[in-house]
């Protein structure tokens, strides 16, 4: 609610007030109808709470949007990292293999050279 639908409600529900200065204050917001006043009043308050129904539900949609949002992002993050994770232990076993067959292969390439006689 506003400041002056706090205001106003504040000024309704004060304590102290007779009837006849709430009637008197109806009957001016009215323009000489009291019922006039008292539909005047309700009309402001029903217009309040459905502009803050909307605002409401526009917060909610806006903060259901961006969650998720959020959540989507966080799935893709996880999803690539597991990726790039295979990638890498899939990197780790080919350097692995080919160091093993090409080097060893060097290695036996290299024995028979220092055992040649010059």
């Amino acid at each position: 609610m506003n400041t002056y639908g706090t205001q106003i409600a504040n000024l309704i529900v004060q304590n102290g007030k007779t009837g006849a200065e709430m009637t008197h204050a109806l009957k001016d917001l009215g323009e000489g109808d009291m019922q006039k006043g008292i539909t005047r009043i309700s009309e402001y308050f029903l217009a309040e709470s459905a502009n803050s129904l909307k605002v409401g539900r526009l917060q909610g949609t806006a903060g259901g949007v961006v969650g998720v949002g959020l959540l989507l992002l966080i799935i893709k993050l996880f999803k690539d990292s597991k990726k790039n994770s295979k990638r890498k232990e899939e990197g780790k076993v080919i350097l692995k293999c080919l160091e093993k067959n090409l080097l060893e292969d060097k290695a036996v390439e290299a024995a028979p050279e220092e055992n040649r006689e010059v």
